[in-house]
């Protein structure tokens, strides 16, 4: 887009407008629709028991699912209390957003680390909810939405 300035005060009233568009309370807007994509991603995870790629996660060994069930908790896969599944929240700063889950096992264990990756130690596979690899790196299609939303947020701004 090329804009033509008839002078500079022109020039720093246009310059001054997406500033005051970029400003950290219009950020605001971007970085909860960024939060909400990612909180989406994540439940949809636990609704599909599938990676958020689609992958299915691993089925329950049946002597743990009858264990869940005898003791009347559902026979969904990562769902015991709904701790995980139910508990994620969204925080965002000035200048970032964050989503987690702080749920901890009552054996004081990371839950939901040792269930996105795994653990051999305590002989549970990675059911993967989190849009993300090994290295903690976002999923490059994620990664494209999110860069999606902050260019779309641009592009209004210099309107």
């Amino acid at each position: 887009m090329s804009r033509n300035f008839r002078n500079i005060d022109e020039l720093n009233r246009y310059l001054k407008s997406i500033e005051h568009k970029l400003s950290s309370t219009n950020l605001q807007v971007p970085l909860n629709t960024a939060g909400n994509k990612i909180k989406n991603i994540i439940e949809e995870s636990f609704e599909n028991q599938t990676s958020p790629s689609g992958e299915k996660w691993q089925k329950l060994k049946p002597m743990t699912k009858m264990k869940k069930l005898k003791k009347g908790k559902s026979d969904k896969i990562l769902r015991q209390s709904g701790d995980l599944e139910d508990n994620w929240e969204i925080s965002q700063g000035k200048n970032e957003v964050r989503i987690f889950n702080n749920t901890k096992s009552d054996k004081g264990f990371s839950y939901g680390i040792v269930h996105q990756f795994g653990s051999d130690a305590k002989n549970i596979p990675a059911r993967p909810f989190l849009p993300i690899d090994s290295d903690g790196e976002l999923d490059k299609d994620v990664e494209k939405e999110i860069l999606g939303i902050f260019e779309d947020f641009l592009k209004k701004a210099i309107l």
